[in-house]
């Protein structure tokens, strides 16, 4: 699951920090008499209140200029420093803001915010021993914050350490059982095993904190159809379209459930659907292979499958079903070629891959 956090770590790191890191970036007010003026304050402080500033408009490049004055008129205030290395990852400038980092960690080592923005990025240049390390170190930092163990549990679930992904959302969902992200969470780290009962279980607990969730109601339709639970799965792609008519991938799933059941001309107006909608998705192509093949079309369902290879070369299933049409179609050595190209991908670590894990998700913000 390495690439589900590596597609999405910057949306993980503007939840994280769109509003917590702010509201602690604010320099604070003496509690009495009047605030000084901005005259009065130093170079370093005015500038890293213009960064602060900046930042809260969505800025980022004023807000870097004037947090990097900032540090170099003071290098010894750790605020500035990590603050700065979160306008630079959300720049995308992993290496900079990990430096940036550093330099806070030298001056407050116990300073938590610092060490779970430290994991995002290192999760973000794949270095996932080292930010699962440091959002452990968050954690045990100040074990009250339950998006510290949310890093850890996306992070954990990306190194395909399942077991304690689960208990790490399932602390979180301690810590804050009123948020519905941590429930989604551990849903998606059993679907992700193909365990597809919990997984269930974990979608409807986040579901009934927030039904109408796209993804959500994606996850547990796929959930439901990879059981074979027809009306369910179907219920749940219904959901999604009444909330986005023109969902991809919702169509792809209904098209996928009337295909199960017989319904030919249903999946057909649904699978065509879906491949308007996104024209590169291999399993929209492999499906609308597969109601070729029942409809006795076999040169179309060739297409279609020859299409989903293409854009997925590793695909057991689709080569399997190209070499049983090229023998219809009496072309010899396109079904043996085929044939040990299936057999072959069948032997591969890889063939668990299920094209489910294909579709993107987004992440919603949490509460402490």
């Amino acid at each position: 699951m390495k690439a589900h956090y590596t597609a999405s770590w910057t949306l993980v790191l503007t939840c994280l920090f769109s509003a917590g890191a702010l509201s602690q970036a604010s320099p604070s007010r003496p509690s009495a008499g009047s605030p000084p003026s901005v005259e009065a304050l130093s170079e370093s402080e005015q500038l890293y209140r213009r960064g602060v500033e900046a930042l809260q408009g969505n800025d980022l490049e004023t807000a870097r200029d004037a947090l990097e004055r900032a540090v170099a008129a003071d290098p010894r205030t750790a605020r500035t420093h990590r603050l700065l290395g979160q306008v630079l990852a959300l720049q995308g400038r992993l290496e900079a803001a990990l430096a940036s980092l550093g330099d806070c960690l030298e001056l407050t080592p116990e300073d938590a915010q610092a060490r779970i923005l430290k994991s995002i990025v290192l999760a973000g240049l794949d270095r996932l021993d080292a930010a699962a390390a440091e959002a452990s170190r968050a954690a045990s930092i100040d074990p009250s914050k339950p998006r510290y163990r949310h890093q850890l549990g996306v992070v954990l679930r990306s190194q395909e350490r399942y077991e304690e992904a689960v208990q790490a959302f399932t602390e979180a969902e301690r810590l804050n059982p009123d948020s519905e992200i941590f429930p989604y969470e551990i849903g998606v780290t059993y679907f992700t095993q193909q365990q597809y009962d919990r997984a269930i279980s974990a979608f409807r607990r986040a579901g009934a904190r927030k039904p109408q969730w796209v993804e959500l109601q994606i996850y547990l339709g796929s959930s439901h159809r990879a059981r074979g639970e027809w009306p369910e799965a179907k219920a749940a792609f219904d959901a999604v379209l009444r909330l986005e008519k023109d969902n991809a991938y919702a169509h792809f799933g209904l098209g996928s459930v009337a295909l199960a059941r017989g319904e030919l001309e249903r999946a057909e107006e649904h699978l065509k659907v879906s491949a308007r909608l996104e024209s590169d998705r291999a399993q929209v192509h492999y499906r609308l292979g597969q109601l070729r093949m029942l409809q006795d079309r076999t040169q179309e369902a060739a297409t279609y499958l020859e299409r989903a290879v293409a854009l997925k070369p590793f695909f057991p299933e689709a080569h399997y079903n190209l070499a049983l049409l090229y023998q219809r179609l009496e072309r010899t050595e396109a079904a043996q070629r085929e044939g040990e190209l299936y057999l072959s991908q069948l032997k591969s670590d890889e063939s668990n891959g299920e094209a489910e894990r294909e579709y993107k998700f987004n992440v919603p913000e949490e509460a402490d």
